[in-house]
């Protein structure tokens, strides 16, 4: 995501060095070894792109597309999507920091003890609403690539429909067990 200031994009404040080029989350990555990126898109036609690793994808509604690159340089690399795909297009920076495999090792932990601490506390009792609110933010920001927004599917990507679909509405333990497992 964007990490440029609205009051930068607004002219209320004066524009940063990395203009429109800071993320919230960069991708890391260990230098010399070879890395693969997948796209898709929720949307509309994306390209990531990154000209310093000679690597570009399109990211397209439906598809799972992936690329390959082994940076060979520590440092940090920024680009943007190089598909004109809507009105926040400007908006869509990439930035890869390229980092030694001993720093990579410390940035992965750092990462998992932070899944640890925001994990939910396995004793918490869950309200439904709760559940349900859960729910619909995993399926928006996970599923929905695949199984569309109304879960109708995905032919393409042979991802079934999941709206009316007697295994989704069956027994609960059917879709849990093939989710988990």
């Amino acid at each position: 995501m964007l990490a440029t200031p609205r009051e930068q994009i607004e002219g209320r404040a004066p524009k940063g060095e990395n203009y429109l080029l800071e993320v919230d989350n960069e991708l890391v990555v260990p230098v010399g070894k070879k890395i693969r990126v997948i796209t898709t898109a929720a949307d509309v036609i994306h390209s990531w792109w990154m000209p310093a690793f000679g690597a570009k994808q399109d990211a397209i509604p439906g598809f799972l597309r992936d690329l390959w690159f082994k940076p060979e340089v520590l440092g940090t690399f920024r680009s943007q999507c190089v598909e004109l795909c809507g009105k926040e297009h400007g908006f869509m920076p990439i930035v890869v920091r390229v980092v030694s495999q001993e720093d990579y090792s410390k940035w992965v932990a750092e990462q998992q003890q932070q899944k640890q601490a925001q994990a939910d506390d396995p004793n918490k009792k869950w309200e439904p609403k709760d559940l349900m609110a859960r729910g619909e933010k995993v399926y928006g920001n996970i599923c929905v690539a695949c199984h569309a927004a109304q879960g109708q599917g995905t032919p393409a990507m042979k991802a079934p429909a999941l709206a009316g679909n007697k295994f989704v509405t069956g027994p609960k333990n059917g879709p849990i067990d093939t989710v988990l497992n």
